[in-house]
C-alpha cells in the first residue's frame, strides 16, 4: 500500500476475514454516515484462459485502482 502514492486508507477496522463480519463492520461505515471522498467499487469476474488479458488491462487501466 504504501508504495501506490495514489491510494489512502480513510477507515480501518478487522473484519477477521469471514464474510459475516466483515459485513457487520461495513455496515458500521455506512451506517455512521461518513464516505470516503471517492468510492470505488469493483466488479468480480472469474477470467480464463480464453480471456484477451491485454485488452482488459487496456480497458480498465484509466479507472485508477
Amino acid at each position: 500500500m504504501r508504495r501506490l502514492g495514489n491510494l489512502e486508507i480513510v477507515r480501518s477496522q478487522t473484519g477477521d476475514f469471514t464474510r459475516s463480519q466483515g459485513k457487520v463492520v461495513m455496515e458500521a461505515f455506512l451506517s455512521d454516515g461518513t464516505m470516503p471522498p471517492k468510492w470505488v467499487q469493483t466488479a468480480s469476474k472469474v477470467f480464463t484462459a480464453t480471456d484477451d488479458n491485454q485488452s482488459i488491462y487496456e480497458k480498465n487501466k484509466g479507472l485508477d485502482y
